[in-house]
């Protein structure tokens, strides 16, 4: 889902990367529950927040997308309503969806904390959660500076192609995320039915 949305947004189809969105916190909060079980030591306090986070992530995100690709897409709604709802415009559904991407830092940032391995490729998957934890400050943060603020439309567009090059550098740091952590549970799966 990671991968869809990158290539949706690449060709400017809007309401394809929104609708993904809601997969990709399905497969978020897949991800999280799948390493938090594989994991045997005792830091449960640290896996629950992980999970917890993740969870206000995932409602969070479902809200956002869901009111896009209904509402939004389907535009019957007054102007007003329609310029506070749609997350183009930089108002309450882009400022929900950074906080939900800041929970999903803090459940990364959790999770990360919670592995204990000792192989190269799980402490690497350790670290790369743990620096994705760092997205939570900005994503609160910069939704209170006037950095999204609207000054003009030139500003507007030029935010609007920044957020998409910063999103698409998130996307290919997240794939690998999400591509080390797949396979250190496979390892970890496997040595595990080895062992038995």
């Amino acid at each position: 889902s990671t991968f869809l949305f990158a290539v949706f947004m690449l060709f400017g189809l809007t309401m394809c990367s929104y609708f993904i969105c809601i997969f990709l916190a399905i497969g978020y909060l897949m991800l999280v529950s799948g390493t938090i079980s594989e994991e045997e030591n005792n830091n449960k306090s640290l896996k629950y927040l992980a999970l917890a986070f993740g969870v206000v992530y995932a409602v969070l995100i479902f809200i956002v997308y869901f009111t896009q690709v209904t509402v939004v897409n389907k535009g019957n709604v007054s102007s007003d309503a329609l310029y506070v709802l749609d997350y183009r415009n930089l108002n309450l559904m882009f400022y929900l969806d950074l906080l939900g991407y800041g929970f999903m830092g803090l459940s990364t940032l959790f999770l990360g904390l919670s592995l204990v391995r000792t192989h190269k490729l799980d402490k690497t998957y350790k670290i790369l959660l743990m620096c994705h934890g760092l997205f939570f400050l900005p994503c609160l943060i910069m939704p209170i500076t006037p950095i999204f603020d609207k000054s003009g439309a030139s500003s507007s567009s030029n935010t609007l192609s920044g957020g998409v090059i910063a999103l698409e550098i998130w996307c290919i740091y997240f794939l690998t995320i999400c591509v080390i952590g797949i396979i250190s549970l496979l390892k970890k799966n496997k040595t595990s039915t080895i062992t038995e």
